[in-house]
């Protein structure tokens, strides 16, 4: 395999983040996958930190590419609870929200479904598969901003 040697300044940290790394492999084709696996072990071994959104990301990635866990950090992806707080939500019909144009989400599970709850989602994937009438799609995404914070 062809490999470039990394030059780097003592004082400059390499610092990396990742979401889903444990799975990006398996996006590759399969032909592929050996040179994949060894390009990134390659890769991240050069970097002096490397945080993670996921703990199981964290731990699989480190198990399968054999990174000191003690290099790696954990930022959790979280809500901001006190902002989306409605003091009228009881007032309201419940409902589901789901947010976010993540391909790696299963939303065809939702045609196996018996849902009696109403649905609301806002992506920019093409999901015109969905067909439960309890389902409700908001075709968006961050960069559009077809509904603010304040509207969800």
């Amino acid at each position: 395999m062809y490999r470039t040697k990394i030059i780097k300044n003592k004082n400059t940290k390499l610092v990396a983040g990742f979401m889903g790394l444990m799975d990006l492999e398996k996006k590759t084709n399969f032909i592929f996958r050996k040179l994949i696996h060894e390009i990134i072990t390659y890769s991240l071994k050069n970097l002096d930190y490397i945080f993670f959104f996921s703990p199981i990301d964290r731990e699989e990635s480190c198990k399968k590419y054999k990174i000191n866990i003690n290099k790696t950090f954990l930022f959790p992806f979280g809500i901001d609870y006190e902002f989306w707080k409605n003091e009228k939500f009881n007032q309201r019909k419940s409902f589901i929200l789901s947010v976010g144009s993540d391909s790696n989400r299963d939303y065809n599970t939702i045609n196996k479904l018996s849902i009696n709850e109403n649905i609301l989602i806002l992506s920019n994937l093409k999901l015109s598969y969905i067909k439960n009438k309890n389902i409700r799609i908001i075709n968006g995404n961050y960069a559009k901003n077809n509904v603010s914070d304040l509207e969800l």
